[in-house]
C-alpha cells in the first residue's frame, strides 16, 4: 500500500482551507481519486501534530512557509525515510517577482510583506529534495531557485463528481441570454480584472445585446458599466458553480502580462469547458497548451471585440462550445468505475449531512466525522439513481444544504473579520486604505 498526505498550508486555517481554491486543486481533488492500492489523505498544517506520520510514504506540503514547526516535521521525516515534496501552483517563492503578486497589486498588501512572505517561502522551498509545479514555468523557476532540487510536474484537475452535478445548457439559450461572467475567486484579482475594464467597456457599448456579471469579492467602481448591461454577485460555494457557469455564454480570464501570470494554471479554461462555454484570456503557457476553437488568447482589445462578435454568430458558436467541451475531457479526475453516478443528488445529500465543505471532511482523518462522511459517501454511490432522486425529493436534503451553507459562510465572514483585525494590528494603515477604497 502506498499512502500520500497532503497538507495545507492555507492562510484560512484549518475550518475553512476548503474554501482555498488553491487547496482545493492541489490537496483535496487529487485525493479524490480512488487508486488500487494507494490512500490519500489530506489536512491542514496546523492538524500535523494529530496524525501519525509514520504511515504515509510520501507527504506533500502545499504552499509551504518557513518556520520552526516545519523544520522539525522534515526531520522528523528524515528519520522516518519519507519523501518530503514541496508543491507550488504560484510564484510565490520568487522575491525578485514578489511585486507582481496580484494581492499586492490589488492593495491587499504592501511591498514590505510582498518581499517578506516570498523570502519565506523560498526559505521553506530550500528544505525540500523535492519539489512539483502546476505549470511547466513554474516548475522552470523552482529549477533556478533550488537547483539542486528534483521537480515534477503535476497539472490541476477538476474532480468529476463537480463537473457532472449539473447538465450542459442548451446553446440556443445562451445565445439568446448573452452573459460574460467573470469568477475572480478572490479580491485578490482586482489588479487583473482592472487590466481589462476599457476592453470590457467597449465590448459592451458596441453589443448592447450583451451582458456583464462579475460574480466574487473583487472592487468595481460604481458606474465603469451600464447600469443595465452589468451585475456584481457575492462570492458563491464552490458547488454552486457549476450552474452559473452552464448558463453563461462566455467566461473570461483577465490577466496582467507578468512573470507571475505566466506561471499560472489554466484552471479557468477548464472549469468553463467543462459545460461547453468558451473562454477569452490573455494568454499564459499553460493554457496555449489547449489549443482548440473554444479558447480565445490575446493581449488586445482588437482581438477580444472581433472574437466576441464571431461568436455571436450561431455556427461559430456551436463550433466553440463543442470544441471546448471535447478539450475539457482531458482535464478532469475520471470515476475508474463503470458505474453511471448522479453527482448532483450526492452532493446534495452529503452537504445536507456534513455541510458545505464535506469533500475535505472525507479525505481528513483528523476530523471527527472522517469515517462517517467515508462510510455515508459510499452507500449513496451503491444506492440506485431512482432511489438517491427519491431520497432529495421526499427529504428534507434541498432545505438542509442550503441551510449549512448559509451557516458556513457566516462563519467564514466571522473568520475574515479576525483576519482584518489581525490586518488592524499588525499594518493599521494598510487596513484603513483597504477600507476607504472599498466604500467609495
Amino acid at each position: 500500500m502506498f499512502n500520500t498526505l497532503y497538507v495545507s498550508h492555507s492562510k484560512r486555517g484549518a475550518n475553512h482551507y476548503y474554501l482555498d481554491a488553491s487547496a482545493r486543486y492541489r490537496c483535496i481533488f487529487p485525493c479524490e481519486l480512488i487508486e488500487p492500492e494507494q490512500n490519500k489523505h489530506c489536512i491542514h498544517f496546523a492538524q500535523i501534530d494529530r496524525i501519525d506520520l509514520s504511515q504515509y510514504q510520501r507527504v506533500i506540503f502545499h504552499r509551504p512557509s518557513i518556520s520552526s514547526k516545519l523544520h522539525c516535521v522534515l526531520k522528523k521525516l528524515q528519520k522516518l525515510n519519507i519523501q518530503a515534496i514541496a508543491d507550488f501552483d504560484d510564484l510565490l517563492f520568487s522575491p525578485l517577482h514578489a511585486l507582481e503578486n496580484p494581492t499586492y497589486l490589488s492593495g491587499k498588501m504592501n511591498a514590505k510583506q510582498a518581499l517578506r512572505y516570498a523570502d519565506e517561502y523560498l526559505k521553506a522551498l530550500r528544505l525540500f529534495k523535492y519539489a512539483q509545479a502546476s505549470t511547466a514555468p513554474l516548475a522552470k523557476h523552482i529549477g533556478r531557485a533550488h537547483p539542486s532540487c528534483h521537480v515534477e510536474m503535476q497539472v490541476n484537475k477538476t474532480p468529476q463528481r463537480w463537473s457532472e452535478a449539473t447538465d450542459i445548457v442548451d446553446i440556443a439559450q445562451r445565445l439568446k441570454n448573452k452573459i460574460i461572467r467573470y469568477f475572480p475567486g478572490t479580491s485578490h484579482h482586482t489588479s487583473n480584472f482592472n487590466s481589462t475594464i476599457e476592453t470590457l467597456k467597449n465590448i459592451l457599448k458596441n453589443n448592447n445585446h450583451i451582458s456583464l456579471e462579475v460574480i466574487g469579492d473583487i472592487q468595481v467602481p460604481s458606474g465603469t458599466f451600464p447600469a443595465n448591461q452589468f451585475k456584481q454577485l457575492p462570492p458563491c460555494l464552490y458547488e454552486d458553480l457549476p450552474k452559473i457557469i452552464a448558463s453563461s455564454w462566455l467566461t473570461i480570464s483577465p490577466l496582467e502580462k507578468n512573470e507571475f501570470n505566466q506561471c499560472k494554471s489554466g484552471l479557468k479554461f477548464w472549469e468553463s469547458a467543462c459545460f461547453g462555454v468558451p473562454v477569452i484570456s490573455n494568454p499564459i503557457p499553460d493554457m496555449e497548451r489547449f489549443h482548440c476553437e473554444g479558447l480565445i488568447l490575446s493581449n488586445h482589445h482588437e482581438d477580444w471585440l472581433a472574437n466576441i462578435n464571431r461568436l455571436t454568430n450561431s455556427s461559430h458558436y456551436e463550433i466553440a462550445c463543442d470544441s471546448a467541451l471535447k478539450m475539457a475531457q482531458a482535464c478532469s479526475y475520471k470515476n475508474t468505475s463503470k458505474q453511471q453516478v448522479d453527482y448532483a443528488n450526492i452532493q446534495i445529500l452529503m452537504s445536507a449531512e456534513l455541510g458545505p465543505s464535506w469533500p475535505a471532511i472525507r479525505v481528513n482523518p483528523t476530523h471527527g466525522q472522517f469515517t462517517h462522511s467515508n462510510r455515508l459517501h459510499e452507500s449513496l454511490l451503491q444506492m440506485p439513481q431512482s432511489k438517491l432522486k427519491e431520497k432529495v425529493n421526499t427529504s428534507d436534503a434541498l432545505s438542509k444544504s442550503a441551510m449549512n451553507a448559509t451557516t458556513y459562510l457566516a462563519g467564514v465572514k466571522i473568520s475574515t473579520a479576525k483576519r482584518k483585525l489581525s490586518k488592524l494590528k499588525n499594518n493599521p494603515k494598510l487596513f484603513f486604505r483597504d477600507m476607504i477604497n472599498k466604500y467609495i
